[in-house]
């Protein structure tokens, strides 16, 4: 985790913040889908879905 490299992170960040920050990236745009924190913004699978939706989209979208 700690070689996650993401646009606009700070070289001071740890892995944890990094991941976070990773996922607010991947799910903006989606309605109704917050990235507060890795409690409650992950309880009800809305986070976690919305990031499976992204990458399964791009997926389908290089099949074609």
């Amino acid at each position: 985790i700690s070689e996650i490299h993401v646009v606009g992170e700070s070289e001071d960040m740890t892995a944890k913040e990094r991941l976070l920050f990773w996922s607010k990236q991947m799910t903006d745009g989606y309605v109704g889908v917050r990235c507060d924190n890795f409690t409650t913004s992950w309880r009800d699978g809305r986070l976690f879905n919305a990031i499976i939706h992204k990458y399964r989209y791009r997926y389908h979208r290089r099949l074609k």
